[in-house]
Order: C-alpha cells, then sequence, then structure tokens
C-alpha cells in the first residue's frame, strides 16, 4: 500500500506534464484502466483457486514492476501512456484479489470482524505514508512536470518485491495451521 500510494496520487500530473497526455483525455486512462481491472479480478478469483495466492501475487509483482519501469523509471515514447496506464492499474487487480484471499484465512471466525478492522487501519495508514512520503522526493517544476518521480517509483518497485514473499510466508504459515486443525478435527468426528 506504501509503494502503490506513494503513485496513485501522482499519476494525473505525472502523465500530463512529464508524458504529455493531453488533460482532456485524462477519463479515457481511467475508463480503460477501471474497465481492464474489473475484469481481471473476476479472472484472477478463479486463478487463484487453481494456482495459489502466492503465485498469482507474483505474477501480479512482475506486471506492477512492469508498469513502474516502463512508465515511471525509464519512460519511452513508443509505449503509449495508455497501455501503461492500463497495466498499472490491472496489476492492481491481480495482486489485490490473491492477498484479500490470502487475508480472509488468516484470522478464525470468532477474530475476522477484529482481524478485518485492524487491516483496514493498517492499509490506510500505509496509503497515507505513501502518498506522504512521495512528496518528500517530488519537486513540481514551474512548467508542472514531476521532477524524482523516478525515485518514488524506485522505492515503489523495492516495496513490491517484498510482497511475493510475505504472501509466500503467509500462505505456507495458514496451510500448515488449516492441515493442523483438520488433522485434530478427524479423531473428534470419528
Amino acid at each position: 500500500m506504501v509503494g502503490v500510494f506513494a503513485i496513485v496520487p501522482n499519476i494525473s500530473a505525472f502523465v500530463q506534464h512529464n508524458l504529455g497526455y493531453p488533460r482532456e483525455r485524462i477519463g479515457l486512462l481511467y475508463l480503460v484502466g477501471g474497465t481492464a481491472s474489473f475484469i481481471m479480478m473476476r479472472i484472477v478469483g478463479g486463478l487463484v483457486d487453481r494456482w495459489g495466492a502466492t503465485t498469482m501475487v507474483s505474477i501480479g509483482t512482475l506486471i506492477y514492476c512492469s508498469a513502474l519501469v516502463a512508465g515511471f523509471i525509464c519512460p519511452t515514447a513508443w509505449m503509449p501512456v495508455l497501455f501503461v496506464f492500463t497495466l498499472f492499474m490491472l496489476s492492481g487487480s491481480v495482486r489485490r484479489v490473491p492477498m484479500q484471499t490470502l487475508a480472509s484465512r488468516v484470522p478464525r471466525p470468532a477474530q475476522r470482524a477484529r482481524f478485518m478492522s485492524a487491516q483496514s487501519a493498517a492499509q490506510h495508514f500505509s496509503s497515507a505514508i505513501g502518498a506522504m512520503g512521495a512528496s518528500a522526493f517530488l519537486i513540481a517544476t514551474p512548467s508542472g512536470r514531476l521532477e524524482g518521480m523516478d525515485q518514488v517509483a524506485w522505492v515503489a518497485l523495492a516495496l513490491a518485491c517484498l510482497v511475493p514473499l510475505g504472501a509466500f510466508l503467509l500462505e505456507r504459515r495458514v496451510r500448515q495451521r488449516e492441515r493442523l486443525e483438520m488433522t485434530q478435527a478427524l479423531p473428534n468426528s470419528a
């Protein structure tokens, strides 16, 4: 969340003033990106059930890092802004669905509401840290260009690379607990 929200609040200004994307077509970016994200969410749900959360988080992180490099670290004129923006938005769905699925398996039913409240608070706090942290790197020039976005993107990329490892460790621990609970329940049901 820190890395994503270091980028998200600055996308509109960056694509307009740094990449030359016309202001009157910003709505198209969000329409296409949001539609692709919505469609991908439906697809990813089934893929998480088939391949597991860690695999899908890893794929989503690869897509996210590709979008960061192509859009913010080393943007090139031949890469359409619409494509990179859509890739960025789509990566959020590919990462968010498996992480939410995995998070729903962490608490026991009696702890679920407290866990989800704490998780939501942590996500909001992380979003605020990301948005405020990006402002320490970014400088708006008189022409409106955002300088330092590549540094923000590098930090976001580094943080993103930790997510698959965290998902792997969490998924392994949840599976161990679920297996233990299942074996403990078997003798009692017989």
